[in-house]
């Protein structure tokens, strides 16, 4: 930032403000002018005006849609999702227009947990600032069809589904950011079936579960 400092030597010295750059240490350097002390105030960069932030729920997917004013500053904005409302996870992000008109933006979540899901929005200016705007939420009836244990799980993940034929099926495991970690084939057996799944090597964090059958999708949300 262009500051303007007072000369650290003589600091009651009339006159004795330049234009410097401050640094990480809180004082200013210039290779002329040597080291000083700040005597201006820094204004506040408000990265954006939120003007509407909203969450609706398409089908299977979760739809954000926000608008804005005033982003000439902004770099983007990062989605973020939560299944407590406390604990927040980015989920993706979008570039900002930079642009002082209206702006609108409209981010799906493809992958929605079972339950309630909440929303935020954290929009970063290019000085890495930052605003979080209000929370939204969105409930995703859940399935029970499906059962996973433990959960929370260390090393093995259990789950059974009914099954009324012999039946192949794909388990994806899903990071909460939507990239697939994990992917088996695997065939069902009619009845109620059991399917064991190695989470060993996954990170601490929260993920989903996801089975694919021939006529549905299913899925769980897990944590380890």
């Amino acid at each position: 930032y262009p500051v303007g400092v007072q000369d650290e030597g003589n600091p009651t010295r009339s006159g004795a403000y330049y234009i410097a750059t401050l640094t990480g240490s809180g004082l200013v350097q210039n290779n002329t002018l040597g080291r000083f002390m700040i005597q201006a105030l820094l204004a506040g960069t408000v990265p954006v005006n939120l003007i509407e932030f909203t969450a609706t729920k398409n089908g299977s997917q979760n739809i954000l849609r926000w608008k804005t004013d005033n982003e000439i500053n902004l770099d983007s904005y990062v989605i973020e999702r939560s299944v407590d409302g406390r604990n927040f996870n980015s989920i993706g992000s979008v570039p900002a227009n930079r642009s002082a008109s209206i702006n609108q933006y409209t981010f799906p979540d493809i992958f929605p947990v079972k339950g309630i899901n909440y929303y935020r929005l954290r929009s970063v200016d290019q000085n890495r600032q930052f605003s979080l705007s209000a929370i939204r939420s969105i409930v995703q009836e859940k399935d029970n069809s499906m059962v996973i244990y433990p959960n929370p799980v260390k090393n093995s993940l259990y789950f059974t589904v009914p099954v009324v034929e012999n039946e192949k099926a794909v388990i994806q495991i899903i990071a909460i950011n939507g990239r697939i970690i994990k992917e088996v084939s695997v065939t069902l057996v009619i009845g109620s079936a059991r399917q064991i799944i190695d989470i060993a090597g996954l990170s601490n964090g929260t993920y989903i579960l996801k089975l694919i059958l021939k006529d549905k999708i299913l899925t769980n949300t897990f944590f380890k």
